[in-house]
């Protein structure tokens, strides 16, 4: 089983590999992602439950989260984080929440394959929600984080001229008066 070196700093051919492996072996935790995806309504119910967002300097990592017996839960941000690799962090710790406890990657697990497998599992989940423009510009603005354009998906997410045109399901760009 291919288990990549670091969920955070892996290629997404390096993630597909273990996803397409993993698969394999715990299809049902997949088939449970698929039946309880992220979607606008799972975030809506994050909000719901009290989820707020808030910077400090983080030793060993870039993101962390404590989530509380009552639901609620914070998600810490290392202060030098921007951009993409923020935007990233800020879902995968979504996902933590979201699908707590299965994706558990605390560093206090015992198995080293189930810390690596989980963290890679977080990461894989994290990315598909975050290239999504729409359900990114919806975290980043009900998260109040600065929004910032650096890829695709955080232009059609945040650039103002740029508007989806549902019908043709084709990105176009329009000017506003």
């Amino acid at each position: 089983m291919y288990y990549p070196r670091c969920s955070t700093s892996a290629t997404w051919s390096e993630l597909q590999l273990f996803v397409q492996q993993d698969q394999r072996y715990v299809g049902r935790l997949y088939k449970r992602f698929r039946e309880r995806p992220f979607t606008f309504l799972a975030f809506e119910e994050l909000q719901l439950r009290g989820i707020r967002v808030e910077y400090k300097v983080l030793e060993n990592c870039v993101g962390e989260v404590e989530i509380f017996p009552t639901g609620s839960s914070v998600i810490s941000l290392d202060t030098n984080l921007w951009g993409y690799q923020r935007d990233v962090t800020v879902f995968h710790e979504l996902m933590h929440v979201w699908y707590h406890p299965l994706l558990n990657d605390s560093s206090d697990l015992k198995d080293k394959r189930r810390y690596l497998s989980n963290a890679a599992r977080t990461e894989w989940l994290a990315r598909n929600a975050r290239m999504q423009p729409d359900l990114l510009r919806e975290v980043v603005e009900g998260l109040d984080i600065p929004k910032q354009i650096y890829d695709k998906a955080s232009y059609l997410a945040f650039e103002p001229t740029c508007r989806r045109n549902r019908d043709k399901k084709k990105w176009k760009h329009t000017l506003r008066d």
